[in-house]
C-alpha cells in the first residue's frame, strides 16, 4: 500500500475511535441527565432487565431476580443502574476487542466498522440491552474452554468454571446458547480420538449437557401473561418511587407472553419478505417491491468479505506475524459455523438483524481468539470444503483483491436494525455516522 494512504488511513482510524468515544460518552451523560431516563431504560424497549424468577422460574430472570434482591435490601435507581452497567459492559468489551486484535495481530482496521465495537458505541438501540454484558459473559466461556483443553493440571476445576460462567451466561440471556454451544458440540466432537461416530457425538452431547439442559429449562419455561404481570408487580415499589405510578409493561417483560408460532411469523415476514420501505413518497409509487432477503443476503456477504481479508490492510507495526496463514484457515470456517448455529436467531427468533450480527461476528473472533494461541486447525466434513470454497470467492476474484474496495465497503455498509429502509440503511454506515457525530 501506498505510504500516504497507509498515513491517511491510521489518522483516520484514530481520529473515528476518538469520536466514538466521545460521543458515546456524550451520549451517556446526556441519558442519565434526562428527565425520563427511567422510563426509556427499564419501562418500554429494554424492560427485560426487570425479569425476575418472582412468577416462577423463567427465561432470562436471573439477573433480575439479582436486581431484585438487593433492591429490596438496599433501594436504588435501577434504571440508572442498568444504564451505567451497560455502558460499563460496552467499554470492557470494546477494549477486549482491541486486546484480542493485538494480542493475535490482526489489524484494527475492522474494529469501527458498524458490525463490531463502532455499532455499540453508537447505536442507541442496545445501549439499555445485556447484550455486551452477554458478551464479555460468552467470551469468558470460549476462554475457559481453551483453557481446559490446553490445560495438564486442575482441569477438573477449569471444567466446572466453564459450566458454572457456561449455564448462568444462557440463563441471563439464552441466546447466548447459539454462540457457543453448537460449535463445542462440533468442536469437541473432534478432538475425541476414537473411529466411532456414535461415541463421539454422545461424548459430545455429553460433554456439553450442562448448556444443553439449560437451554432445554429457558425453552420449558418461556413464560405467559399471568408470569409476566407478577414480575412487572414485582417492580412497583420502585416504579412508584421514581414515577409516582406504575407504568404500561415494558416490551421486554411482556414478550414472555407471546405466542410463540405468532412471534416466529412476525419476524420471519418483518426481516425477509417485507417490502423495502424507501422512505420518500415518489420513490414508493415508483420504485419496484423488493423484499428485504435480497438486501440482507447481500449485507452478509459484505460482512463476510470484510472479516475473512481481516488483515488486508495493516495499519500498525504489530499486526505483521505468522499468524496470517492460521487466521485465513481458521476463520472462514468460524465465520460459516457461527452462520449456521444462529440461523435461529437469523430466521425467527428475533427482528433485532443488527444485534444477532453483533453476536455472529463478536463470537467468531472470540473464538479465533482462542484458537490461535493452540495452533488448532479444524478438518470437518462439508464445513471445511464450503468456507474454503466461500473463502476463495471472497479473496480471489480481482475486484475483492483491490485495497481501496475493501477500504470502500466497509465505509458504505450499513446494517439497519430490523425491517429495512433506505434511510436507516443509509444512516447506519460509518459515513453518515460520522456526519452525525460531527454535526
Amino acid at each position: 500500500m501506498k505510504f500516504w494512504l497507509k498515513k491517511l488511513l491510521q489518522a483516520s482510524f484514530i481520529i473515528y475511535m476518538l469520536l466514538l468515544i466521545v460521543n458515546s460518552i456524550h451520549t451517556l451523560f446526556y441519558i442519565i441527565t434526562s428527565d425520563n431516563y427511567t422510563l426509556h431504560a427499564v419501562g418500554s424497549y429494554n424492560s427485560d432487565w426487570l425479569i425476575n424468577y418472582e412468577g416462577g422460574f423463567v427465561r432470562r430472570g436471573l439477573v433480575g431476580q439479582i436486581m431484585l434482591w438487593i433492591y429490596n435490601l438496599i433501594p436504588y435507581d435501577v434504571a440508572l443502574t442498568t444504564i451505567i452497567v451497560t455502558y460499563l459492559s460496552i467499554y470492557l468489551l470494546t477494549a477486549l476487542m482491541f486486546y484480542l486484535f493485538y494480542k493475535n495481530k490482526i489489524s484494527w482496521l475492522l474494529l469501527p466498522a458498524v458490525f463490531l465495537v463502532g455499532g455499540f458505541l453508537l447505536y442507541d438501540a442496545t445501549i439499555y440491552r445485556r447484550d455486551a454484558l452477554m458478551l464479555l459473559m460468552v467470551f469468558y466461556t470460549i476462554y475457559l474452554y481453551r483453557r481446559y483443553l490446553s490445560a495438564t493440571t486442575q482441569r477438573v476445576c477449569k471444567l466446572l468454571g466453564m459450566y458454572i460462567i457456561g449455564t448462568i451466561t444462557i440463563l441471563t440471556h439464552e441466546a447466548s446458547f447459539f454462540c457457543f454451544t453448537p460449535f463445542f458440540l462440533l468442536h469437541y466432537y473432534t478432538t475425541i480420538d476414537t473411529k466411532s461416530t456414535c461415541k463421539r457425538i454422545a461424548k459430545s452431547t455429553l460433554f456439553n449437557l450442562p448448556f444443553l439442559m439449560a437451554m432445554a429449562l429457558v425453552c420449558l419455561f418461556n413464560g405467559n401473561m399471568e408470569i409476566s404481570q407478577k414480575i412487572w408487580n414485582s417492580w412497583a415499589p420502585y416504579f412508584i418511587s421514581q414515577l409516582g405510578t406504575i407504568p404500561n409493561m415494558g416490551w421486554g417483560v411482556n414478550a414472555l407472553s407471546w405466542d410463540t408460532a405468532d412471534t416466529f411469523s412476525m419476524h420471519f415476514y418483518i426481516n425477509y419478505i417485507k417490502p423495502i420501505l424507501w422512505d420518500r413518497e415518489f420513490l414508493i409509487s415508483t420504485m419496484p417491491q423488493i423484499p428485504n432477503v435480497f438486501v440482507w443476503i447481500i449485507i452478509f456477504a459484505a460482512v463476510y468479505y470484510l472479516c475473512v481479508n481481516v488483515n488486508k490492510i495493516k495499519l500498525f507495526t504489530y499486526e505483521n506475524g505468522e499468524n496470517d496463514t492460521q487466521i485465513n484457515a481458521i476463520l472462514p470456517q468460524i465465520l460459516l459455523i457461527q452462520f449456521i448455529a444462529l440461523l435461529p436467531m437469523f430466521t425467527v427468533l428475533s427482528c433485532d438483524m443488527r444485534r444477532v450480527i453483533f453476536y455472529w461476528i463478536f463470537s467468531s473472533f472470540f473464538i479465533l481468539s482462542q484458537l490461535i494461541p493452540i495452533r488448532q486447525q479444524l478438518s470437518l466434513p462439508i464445513i471445511t470444503p464450503t468456507s474454503n470454497y466461500l473463502y476463495n470467492i471472497f479473496t480471489n476474484k480481482r475486484v475483492l483483491r483491490n485495497k481501496l474496495f475493501y477500504v470502500f465497503t466497509l465505509l458504505v455498509i450499513g446494517i439497519p436494525f430490523g425491517a429495512i429502509t433506505v434511510n436507516e440503511y443509509i444512516n447506519s454506515t460509518i459515513i453518515f455516522r460520522i456526519k452525525h457525530i460531527i454535526t
